[in-house]
């Protein structure tokens, strides 16, 4: 039996390598040769950017799939996504687990945007895909905000990691206030996403190979969108308005998030 569960760990920490050669390799390859023709295509420039985010959306549903095949991931469970496309365009926020999280998520969601550092746009690998699927960079304040609203306009969503990093095991970052204040500012709904685990994996500054004890076993689950607390509407001013929305986002999360209790575990 010990035998059995060695092998099975090596061959997931190959397959857990061989995962991110292929997302390496594939993504190239269409940000090299697909997008090029799409932007060729005479149509208008938001249907490009709206093939480019279904593309993107359907090869992370792929890629989902062919995590699990190879066995880095056992499961991947969605609960709830049915009951917010009446809500869409909206603002998902959602805790930052693993290195994965925004694959699932857009593999989940079709034409939507999120919130992305300066640095990624022009990262070397990744500056191709974010800036041919429009993602919004999170640089100047004005120009976010517009940026927000023109994405709206088009009926995307807009998803946003609130901690702005990836979270600790078993546990979550002070939130920034950026959600809050787009929330505030645009009036769109915000629903969570609630993204738990069986073991911590793929963390922030954690090398690929330490993988957990057995596979990841991944849920997402959608909730309705938030509604303002009295407190928060009644507020004398903006900025304390944003405070005490912030707060309200990273309570909602707190007590959704058993940190004693992965997905698996009791």
């Amino acid at each position: 039996m010990r035998v059995q569960q060695v092998l099975a760990r090596q061959w997931r920490i190959c397959a857990t390598g061989l995962c991110f050669v292929t997302f390496m390799i594939g993504g190239l390859l269409i940000t090299l040769t697909v997008f090029p023709l799409i932007k060729l295509l005479p149509i208008s420039h938001e249907r490009k950017q709206r093939t480019i985010l279904l593309l993107i959306h359907l090869s992370f549903k792929l890629f989902m799939r062919y995590m699990q095949w190879l066995s880095p991931i056992e499961s991947f469970e969605i609960e709830g996504l049915d009951q917010v496309y009446k809500h869409q365009p909206c603002i998902f926020i959602a805790n930052h687990p693993t290195l994965i999280d925004i694959v699932a998520i857009m593999s989940c969601i079709p034409f939507c945007s999120c919130l992305i550092k300066q640095s990624l746009s022009q990262h070397f690998y990744m500056g191709g895909v974010v800036r041919a699927a429009g993602y919004i960079v999170n640089d100047n304040a004005t120009q976010l905000l517009r940026a927000c609203h023109a994405n709206f306009h088009t009926g995307r969503s807009l998803i946003i990691f609130p901690e702005g990093t990836r979270s600790p095991a078993y546990g979550l970052h002070p939130f920034n206030r950026g959600a809050a204040q787009i929330a505030l500012r645009t009036g769109r709904p915000v629903v969570p996403i609630v993204i738990t685990y069986n073991y911590p994996t793929l963390l922030k500054g954690q090398p690929w190979f330490r993988i957990p004890e057995a596979p990841l076993r991944l849920k997402l689950q959608f909730f309705p969108p938030l509604r303002l607390p009295q407190d928060i509407q009644h507020a004398k001013t903006f900025p304390q308005q944003v405070r005490a929305l912030n707060h309200y986002f990273e309570a909602f999360f707190r007590e959704k998030l058993p940190f004693d209790a992965a997905v698996g575990r009791s």
